[in-house]
């Protein structure tokens, strides 16, 4: 999930046009009216949102919950998504609710509002760290490594795509098998090299916000 925390107005962050969303405070003060923006936009069916930006927008409202309520000891360890009807390219907001806030685990879900009726829901449980036991933790034994520098997306793209029949390349078309296939998401205002510090088996590492918002601005947790 993307990092993003409050910021004062002596350094708030100029417009960000890669970013899914564009949060308008709304006139009661109590949420944000989040507008879409094209890199929101479906690939699939024109007019629909695509199911990154639904989960993207529902795991802000979510993790900024913990912080809100100064819960800085807890820790995401489960995320869960419904997309339950379409999406649109048109104005949403969203909904939380705080289901349960315990000393050692919390749990969040949000809901994401369209034409005045639920389209999405996400739920989060947060659990705070305890110490390390002994033994060892299982582990799969293999990590995703990154794409060749020849094969990274060029400035114009934002996506890097796998399959075990072809490996990496930011050409879609050429991973139509049956093979097990994942893509890598990185904003078009990426710095060099970015790609060489995935990690985790089809995450994206993003290098902007889900949604650009006035008093919001994204921090790398790389940094």
């Amino acid at each position: 999930m993307p990092r993003i925390q409050r910021d004062c107005p002596c350094s708030r962050s100029p417009p960000v046009s890669h970013a899914f969303f564009r949060a308008v405070p709304d006139p009661s003060g109590r949420t944000d009216v989040l507008h879409p923006e094209p890199a929101a936009s479906s690939g699939w069916i024109g007019g629909q949102l695509r199911g990154m930006a639904v989960g993207a927008v529902l795991a802000r409202a979510v993790e900024r919950e913990p912080t809100i309520r100064g819960r800085a000891d807890l820790r995401p360890v489960r995320w869960t998504l419904d997309l339950f009807r379409p999406v649109f390219m048109r104005p949403c907001t969203t909904r939380l609710e705080v289901v349960r806030d315990g000393h050692g685990l919390a749990l969040v879900d949000a809901i994401l509002i369209q034409d005045d009726r639920p389209v999405a829901r996400a739920g989060a449980l947060f659990l705070r760290p305890g110490p390390s036991t002994d033994g060892i933790c299982w582990s799969p034994g293999t990590t995703a490594d990154p794409p060749p520098a020849d094969r990274e997306p060029s400035a114009d793209q934002d996506r890097v795509y796998f399959s075990e029949e072809e490996g990496s390349s930011p050409d879609p078309s050429t991973h139509h098998n049956t093979a097990r296939q994942f893509h890598r998401q990185c904003p078009r205002s990426r710095r060099p090299g970015r790609y060489r510090d995935f990690a985790a088996l089809g995450c994206p590492r993003v290098d902007a916000p889900f949604v650009a918002a006035p008093s919001w601005r994204f921090r790398d947790p790389g940094s």
